[in-house]
């Protein structure tokens, strides 16, 4: 079991001696005291960007927690290549429930994706808001799961444009997999070389236009079980069984 740990994108400029007691800063002193943190107890702190420190709770206040003797820790291994969940817009809870599961079984990148058969309308005045909504979950799943860097939240992306935007976020060579009932399993197919994407699509299923345009990117059709699945638990199946690519 890890001590407490918290999100601390402030750490990352942390150039102080590991005895120099360190104010956390207010978000993350707030998150501590409701953890109940008390002088003497263990806390690790991580930058989201893959560095994590551990350091001992020397001061408690109404507001404030003051840490020293931070020294880095070994942070638990990344996937060695990206891996991008691409996923249709569902109701809120559903896509929050998706980021969470999908920080801990190790994607490196999440996209929601607006499709032709998307459940939910896209809001472009309220999309940053959403994505930084959904930036905060990952930290947070983080934290929890013992990851030190926190998966990148794309921003919602038409499936249409989803190809030029991904050549610009992440290096080739990169393979597609969308799901679908009836495609090759997980188990017959040789781990891809580079990263994967993992198209979810929508309760409805794929357009026709869609699987056209997936076809014209060698996209590969990836089954998941004889059944049919709900989107979020789609997502959450298809990391869960591609983990195996990384984890051999």
């Amino acid at each position: 079991m890890f001590p407490p740990r918290f999100h601390t994108p402030q750490a990352r400029s942390w150039q102080r001696a590991p005895s120099t007691p360190w104010e956390l800063p207010p978000e993350v002193a707030h998150h501590a005291l409701v953890r109940r943190v008390l002088p003497g107890n263990a806390i690790r702190l991580f930058d989201g960007a893959g560095r994590e420190w551990e350091g001992i709770v020397v001061a408690v206040g109404r507001r404030t927690v003051t840490v020293e003797a931070l020294q880095p820790v070994t942070p638990l291994p990344e996937p060695p290549t990206p891996r991008v969940l691409a996923t249709a817009l569902l109701p809120a809870e559903r896509l929050d429930w998706v980021v969470q599961k999908g920080t801990e079984l190790g994607m490196t990148h999440w996209v929601p994706l607006v499709t032709a058969r998307s459940q939910v309308g896209f809001d472009a005045a309220r999309a940053e808001k959403k994505r930084q909504h959904w930036q905060q979950v990952a930290a947070n799943a983080c934290a929890q799961c013992g990851r030190a860097t926190v998966p990148e939240i794309l921003p919602v992306t038409p499936l249409a444009a989803l190809a030029e935007r991904l050549a610009a976020w992440i290096a080739p060579p990169i393979t597609w997999f969308w799901l679908q009932p009836g495609g090759a399993s997980v188990a017959k197919r040789a781990p891809p070389v580079g990263g994967v994407v993992l198209l979810v699509g929508p309760e409805g299923g794929w357009h026709p236009e869609e699987k056209r345009y997936f076809a014209q990117h060698e996209a590969v059709p990836l089954g998941l079980a004889p059944w049919v699945l709900r989107a979020e638990t789609a997502a959450v199946a298809a990391l869960a069984q591609t983990a195996v690519w990384w984890s051999q």
